[in-house]
């Protein structure tokens, strides 16, 4: 049997609720070629899913959301400071950003905002 997509792989329609999926406007008549429907169907029982939420999983999976340029071009550009300028940054975020009891939480393993 082909192998469509593993179990470990998360989808959007995964979490989605059946009302949440049945309000989906968008339809799209499609052909199969003979036998893909039933290695499809084999895939989707197998991940606990309709035919419907395999595809639109796989499809999810070949044609990701777009990133966002400007957050890429951020993360580029931080990438080419020198690493106490990066630790430096990263210091400063956290110290302005996160509670200390988010840290004692255990929400941050292993950092540091202030040196004891």
């Amino acid at each position: 049997m082909d192998t469509i997509a593993s179990r470990s792989k998360i989808s959007p329609m995964d979490t989605m609720t059946d009302s949440e999926k049945r309000t989906l406007k968008d339809q799209f008549m499609l052909r199969l070629p003979d036998g893909m429907r039933g290695r499809i169907k084999a895939q989707a029982d197998f991940n606990g899913r309709s035919m419907n939420a395999e595809i639109v999983a796989l499809l999810h999976e070949k044609f990701p959301e777009p990133r966002d340029p400007d957050a890429e071009s951020v993360a580029d550009f931080f990438m080419t400071l020198p690493d106490h300028v990066q630790r430096e940054f990263l210091q400063k975020y956290l110290r302005d950003n996160v509670s200390d009891r988010d840290i004692e939480d255990g929400l941050i393993p292993g950092v540091r905002l202030r040196d004891k």
